[in-house]
């Protein structure tokens, strides 16, 4: 009764949710695309969640279970990640800094993909992760915005096109939560791991360079003096801590929302995402649990990340 509960939550809570961000995005003259972007990011999990929710009420069919795994196993977190991309392409130090992190994570699959077995599971994850790190480096933000969202479009509609018409290498579980990892050949479930995996580093690293970014600012000259005045004097530890902490906006910045908006996404994503950890209330009630916290978390970071930037 639980998981039926929590999944249709999780079903309402995200509808509402994508029906207020469309509305600010309206509201607001169409000046924060990020928005629209979350919003579309919050049907498609209210989506999933509408699946789980008939899948364990009625028993799971072909049709519910591709659209559970496709909008909340494979599209999901990546639509959230261009959010993030989206809502921090203000800042080109943030912006390169994430296209950097992702080159890295790109090559670094790619490697390891030529070393693989089943290379199918990795491609999409080195190719997103190579494409979309190109596109950060440049660094242009109009060029950012459209460029990423061209991309994660014709990722979504090969991976919509591969989910929908696979075919499952076992029998479909009727009841219970079917896993993808089991029923879905390599090259389906890459799109997932691609997904998932490019999706989360671009939301957490993302979360932590802009939060950086925001809270640690060039210090004064007064400050440069007291730094170097400490090192003359000997006081080298205190020099350090000076230089650490030069510049620390802290919690009255005009932008320390963006930093808590930030961190709630990167939150609410690792939650929704940790429901196979709640295993001891079952994998579906788990799973039900874990989405319906997680969006609300989500949907905090989204209302604080795209307040206007306030400038003192």
């Amino acid at each position: 009764m639980l998981a039926e509960l929590m999944a249709a939550t999780a079903t309402v809570v995200g509808g509402v949710f994508a029906v207020s961000l469309l509305r600010r995005y309206v509201n607001g003259g169409h000046t924060q695309p990020a928005q629209l972007v979350w919003a579309v990011a919050l049907i498609m999990f209210s989506g999933a969640s509408l699946a789980l929710f008939t899948g364990i009420i009625g028993g799971w069919t072909e049709t519910e279970f591709r659209l559970f795994y496709l909008l909340g196993g494979v599209l999901n977190v990546p639509w959230l990640a261009l959010g993030s991309l989206i809502v921090n392409v203000r800042s080109l130090i943030v912006t390169r800094l994430t296209g950097a992190v992702l080159a890295v994570v790109g090559l670094f699959v790619l490697l390891a993909t030529l070393r693989a077995q089943e290379t199918e599971l990795w491609i999409p994850s080195a190719v997103l992760s190579l494409v979309w790190a190109a596109i950060l480096l440049v660094g242009y933000r109009r060029f950012v915005t459209w460029a990423a969202t061209a991309v994660l479009l014709a990722y979504s509609l090969i991976a919509t096109v591969i989910v929908l018409r696979a075919t499952f290498v076992f029998p479909l579980p009727i009841m219970g939560l079917p896993e993808g990892a089991e029923l879905f050949q390599p090259v389906v479930r890459g799109y997932a791991v691609g997904g998932n995996s490019v999706g989360a580093v671009v939301v957490i690293i993302a979360a932590l360079i802009a939060s950086a970014a925001m809270v640690w600012r060039r210090p004064t000259r007064d400050a440069n003096r007291l730094i170097f005045a400490d090192a003359r004097q000997g006081g080298f530890a205190e020099a350090i801590a000076r230089w650490v902490f030069r510049g620390r906006t802290g919690e009255g910045s005009a932008r320390a929302h963006l930093v808590r908006g930030n961190l709630m996404i990167a939150g609410g994503v690792g939650i929704a995402a940790a429901g196979g950890v709640l295993s001891f209330l079952g994998d579906t009630v788990g799973h039900a649990v874990a989405f319906t916290v997680g969006v609300i978390v989500m949907y905090g970071g989204f209302i604080r990340t795209t307040r206007p930037v306030v400038t003192t």
